[in-house]
């Protein structure tokens, strides 16, 4: 009796196990040449030194990945007032709850009213908020699943507002949905 419990019990972690790496990194990140009105070069400096940055900043999470790609671009209006930046790395994340986490606190200044918000069909989990850069607000939004773990920084310096929680939200679920691709 004991040992059909063992068994059961074995069988239940081992499909448990199966089921987690089955589903490890099956998309990746493929971000696309325009988003909304901003344009993004594949060869901009600023976008490969930011992926640079992630990966040093990452390097102690390595256990976190395996197969590691970075991805990284920045997306500008005509008049530069406006940007989108997205940084992470695509591959098969094995703790993608802790990823979010930690890519929110390697940002380097603090992000308010944060909180999870929805993934939709994507999974895995998104936080998002809102942070100070030279006194104009911007949105920072994480996620991180099986496949990803990518952080996004919206800015309009030519607003008056800023950018909020809700729209940095809305922006990282449509680009989410546009960039998160089957391999």
């Amino acid at each position: 009796m004991v040992a059909a419990v063992v068994l059961g019990g074995a069988s239940v972690i081992g499909y448990l196990i199966y089921d987690t790496a089955a589903d490890t990194g099956k998309n990746k990140i493929a971000l696309p040449p325009s988003f909304h009105d901003l344009t993004s070069d594949p060869a901009d400096a600023d976008a490969k030194r930011l992926a640079d940055m992630l990966q040093s900043g990452l390097s102690s999470e390595k256990g976190s990945f395996t197969n590691p790609e970075p991805v990284s671009g920045i997306y500008r209006s005509s008049d530069e007032t406006q940007m989108l930046v997205v940084s992470g790395l695509t591959g098969h994340v094995l703790f993608p709850s802790k990823q979010v986490d930690i890519l929110i606190s390697s940002f380097g200044v603090p992000v308010t009213d944060r909180s999870d918000v929805d993934t939709g069909s994507f999974g895995g989990r998104m936080s998002c908020g809102t942070t100070d850069l030279g006194g104009q607000p911007a949105g920072v939004c994480a996620w991180a699943d099986s496949s990803s773990a990518v952080i996004i920084l919206e800015t309009d310096a030519g607003g008056t507002s800023g950018v909020s929680k809700a729209k940095v939200v809305a922006d990282t679920q449509e680009l989410r949905k546009l960039a998160e691709v089957p391999k």
